[in-house]
């Protein structure tokens, strides 16, 4: 009966995954060593679900740290940031970017959805993004979590959160592009035990960081593996 009990224990925390709702992360926890021995797969579950939640709660607090930078109140009465000097905008994106950190592109988008002032990226030429999901969440009020993106430099992710005037109305907006490689180093020191990993994969199942890169690279996909598979379409894995 014990037996049993601690199969289906390790059945459960083994399906165990973090779907962070501002990130389309999973975080799956593998071990290479094939166990028998039912008391040590319960423990072996038991570390899977620490290593995962710990994981889970270090890349939370790293986008919570980057989207808070972007909370933005502007002490005045302007209606709309295009009514703002430019070179005081300047300044500003300045600050955030040096506070934030981890940024390849940010810009500054007035009411009418127009970028007003931008730094970074190859792409300087600036965009009407009126119609797009950033700019239409933080129109409504809410911060914005894009999808994951893949590029030669690494994943990266899109945030952008609304800018308020001091009466707590909504001016305009403030989107970047966050670079994901600090991920890495914060995966990179979770272990679990001698021989097991974590692995952060997109929704796709795109390998954004790893303990292991001699398992897999970033941008790898790992959809063909029976556990990151089953974990992304929501399955027990047998």
């Amino acid at each position: 009966m014990k037996q049993n009990k601690g199969k289906k224990f390790s059945k459960k925390i083994f399906k165990v995954f973090i779907a962070i709702s501002v990130l389309p992360l999973l975080l799956v926890a593998y071990n290479s060593i094939n166990v028998v021995i039912e008391t040590r797969k319960q423990n072996i579950a038991e570390l899977q679900a620490l290593a995962i939640e710990t994981a889970g709660e270090k890349i939370k607090n790293f986008l919570d740290k980057k989207i808070e930078t972007f909370r933005l109140v502007i002490s005045a009465e302007f209606s709309d940031l295009a009514e703002i000097d430019e070179n005081n905008l300047n300044h500003l994106i300045e600050s955030v970017q040096a506070t934030a950190g981890d940024i390849n592109e940010i810009s500054f988008v007035d009411k009418n959805g127009d970028e007003i002032v931008k730094r970074g990226g190859i792409e300087t030429q600036r965009f009407n993004i009126f119609n797009n999901p950033e700019y239409k969440t933080t129109a409504s009020g809410q911060d914005y979590f894009g999808p994951v993106v893949h590029t030669e430099n690494g994943p990266v992710i899109q945030l952008a959160a609304p800018v308020e005037n001091k009466d707590k109305k909504i001016i305009g907006t403030i989107s970047a592009i966050i670079n994901l490689e600090p991920l890495k180093l914060i995966i990179n020191k979770i272990k679990l035990g001698d021989t097991g990993f974590v692995y952060a994969v997109d929704d796709a199942g795109y390998l954004i960081a790893g303990g292991n890169s001699r398992f897999a690279a970033s941008g790898d996909n790992l959809k063909n593996i029976n556990l990151i598979n089953d974990v992304i379409k929501g399955n027990f894995h047998d």
